[in-house]
């Protein structure tokens, strides 16, 4: 994998912002519950991914439009994104387009959540009943989930439920699957597929995954500590560049992780899944956007060290 390069926030958001001029959209790769992904015409290395005002919780049952939402997420991302990459964290972005819009390069998705975990909170409760809500863990529990639609993976059913929760069998080859809702025993085991399926050579890949994702908790989970909050857990996706290296990719915004105050009350999209009025948890949104402005002092940091 090639060395990730020093990072000038500014300095590239300014690049970016004049190579788009008059830049043309292409063929719409993917549309998702809140963004959508386009390449750009005569660049196959190249994305565009804009996110929407949409919400939604429980795979899609809930769902509202929270005007500004898009600038709030959006805005999220390109902080997060410009830390990781100053903190040498090997990630797709490029740089911030406009209010909505972000330039990224453009991967071969892996269909895979990585979840990593601070603190003991949502379905990980389900899935470990002995664990208290709230507890924090002294050592980071990384997770992964196949990524489904309407209960399906590239022609096999799954039961039960979307994004199951995966735990891996070397020896054989294969995933098993869970509904992330019940507790992990044989008798839950809902489907059992074959890593081939989902990518070749997995399980070479998946060690640096892991490191990969635990480095990116650790600055961000500091980033958040210095302005007196906790990460609890996130959720980031993984992909393959142009050069086939591996990049954290797709958006980390406020609906990909849970972020607690002193108190334990949630910044985050926890709000709205727990009944939060929409006007609050616009507030929760800008906020975070706001905050994650913080992160730019960090950034620096890095990109000095």
């Amino acid at each position: 994998m090639s060395k990730p390069r020093k990072y000038n926030t500014k300095a590239n958001e300014r690049k970016i912002m004049i190579a788009t001029t008059g830049m043309k959209i292409g063929l719409e790769v993917t549309r998702g519950k809140t963004k959508k992904i386009s390449t750009l015409e005569g660049d196959d290395t190249t994305v565009i991914i804009e996110s929407f005002d949409s919400i939604t919780a429980g795979d899609g049952v809930k769902k509202d439009d929270i005007g500004g939402k898009a600038e709030f997420a959006n805005q999220t991302t390109c902080n997060v994104f410009a830390l990781l990459k100053a903190a040498g964290i090997p990630n797709a972005f490029r740089g911030k387009v406009d209010s909505t819009r972000f330039l990224a390069d453009h991967c071969k998705m892996i269909p895979l959540e990585v979840v990593v975990r601070r603190v003991a909170l949502g379905s990980f409760l389900h899935r470990n009943p002995g664990v208290k809500k709230g507890e924090v863990m002294s050592d980071l529990v990384v997770e992964f989930y196949l990524k489904t639609n309407n209960r399906g993976f590239n022609g096999i059913k799954i039961p039960e439920c979307d994004d199951p929760y995966l735990l891996f069998d070397e020896g054989r080859q294969v995933f098993l699957l869970f509904n992330p809702t019940k507790e992990i025993c044989q008798e839950n085991i809902i489907e059992t597929i074959s890593s081939g399926c989902v990518m070749p050579d997995f399980f070479d890949v998946k060690p640096e995954m892991i490191k990969t994702a635990v480095r990116t908790f650790e600055v961000l989970e500091q980033a958040w500590k210095k302005l007196g909050y906790t990460l609890a857990d996130f959720k980031i996706e993984f992909g393959f560049d142009f050069f086939g290296d591996l990049m954290v990719a797709d958006v980390i915004d406020n609906d990909s992780w849970r972020v607690i105050d002193s108190q334990g009350a949630h910044l985050d999209k926890q709000v709205y899944r727990e009944g939060g009025d929409l006007k609050t948890v616009k507030g929760m949104y800008e906020k975070v956007a706001q905050l994650t402005e913080e992160f730019a002092q960090q950034t620096m940091e890095f990109a000095r060290s």
